[in-house]
């Protein structure tokens, strides 16, 4: 399961640029490959957790062309290029291992419409 939030901060009209904080988190759960050879039981389950906040700035594509039709657009176009730094934190846990980490996170995502 994965989900994040965004929460607008400043918004600039004249170019389409959108700068706000982020914040989200992530559940995973891993069970271990067994063998062909082996009796089919599961040999560990892993589980693991993460949290992540930061700021992101997004590029959205220019406005929508004039229409000769009576059209009206309510949301700002989706954004083609994002970029998210913030912080990062996962814990895991399973058949005996216990482990932490953190650390930068520096996501450029695109989007190819």
């Amino acid at each position: 399961m994965h989900a994040h939030l965004t929460t607008p901060l400043v918004r600039w009209d004249a170019l389409p640029w959108l700068f706000a904080l982020y914040g989200g988190g992530e559940a995973q759960r891993f069970n271990e490959i067994t063998r062909p050879d082996s009796n089919g039981s599961v040999r560990g389950s892993y589980g693991a957790l993460s949290a992540e906040g930061g700021v992101e700035l997004d590029a959205s594509g220019p406005p929508p062309a004039p229409s000769p039709f009576a059209l009206s657009f309510s949301q700002p176009s989706l954004p083609r290029v994002t970029l998210r730094v913030g912080y990062t934190h996962w814990w895991t846990r399973g058949n005996g291992v216990s482990a932490n980490s953190g650390g930068l996170v520096i996501t450029l995502r695109f989007a190819l419409l």
